[in-house]
């Protein structure tokens, strides 16, 4: 970690994303363990997962989700919870069909404001991405077709490079996303952690950016649901 951005869940947020995917499990069974673990270096993520009442050992509980199949719920939130990155400002997140690096989809792209969030819904093929702000007033939408609702995997891209889930899409197929279950209040929802330069002369700290991915139901669909829900990260 170079440059160290905390965001309180509910309180200061970077950006939110909602996706209504279809059928995947929304516990840890979804996933195995890695195995063998990926060698992390640096405190910060341990740390941080500390301050916010996780019980998650960043050896030990890494789970092996490269490829994602879908949510068993209509909607996920996502939030950027920490950015411990200087090329943080530029990255873009979002997803991809798996297998096809070249299908990326973004849900939190580069330069969104602080206090935005996205609304991204699966349908028909379809995902349509809504950027809101705070207040839960459209800023801009945007349709796109071809998408696979059933594999597809997460990305993160910027001036560091492009990284995928799918180990080996990366260089030299290393790991760059590392993804664990939630604890206690967090039951039920995953940690994604990214490393957005190669990890083979990065830092290895997995904290350049740290998104919580909470299945909800149901989908928000106004701006004062919107504050129930964002209230629910306050601790």
């Amino acid at each position: 970690m170079r440059t160290a951005n905390v965001l309180v869940r509910g309180m200061g947020l970077s950006a939110v994303a909602l996706a209504s995917i279809v059928s995947l499990a929304t516990d840890a069974g979804a996933f195995q363990h890695r195995t063998p673990a990926v060698l992390l270096h640096g405190d910060a993520l341990q740390a941080y997962f500390s301050a916010v009442g996780d019980a998650i050992n960043l050896d030990l509980d890494q789970l092996d989700a490269q490829v994602w199949r879908g949510f068993a719920v209509p909607g996920v939130v996502m939030e950027i919870t920490l950015q411990g990155s200087e090329n943080a400002p530029g990255n873009s997140i979002g997803v991809y069909n798996t297998g096809a690096p070249d299908t990326r989809f973004p849900i939190l792209p580069a330069g969104t404001p602080p206090g935005c969030f996205a609304i991204a819904d699966f349908h028909g093929g379809n995902l349509v991405v809504t950027v809101l702000d705070y207040q839960g007033n459209v800023v801009s939408q945007t349709t796109f077709t071809g998408v696979n609702a059933h594999a597809f995997g997460f990305y993160i891209s910027g001036a560091g490079g492009t990284f995928f889930s799918e180990d080996a899409l990366n260089p030299g197929r290393n790991a760059q996303i590392l993804t664990y279950a939630g604890t206690g209040v967090d039951y039920g929802t995953f940690w994604l952690c990214f490393e957005d330069t190669p990890y083979a002369t990065g830092d290895q700290d997995f904290d350049d950016a740290v998104l919580l991915v909470q299945p909800v139901n149901p989908v928000p669909i106004n701006g004062t649901t919107w504050g129930r829900l964002k209230s629910l990260y306050r601790k």
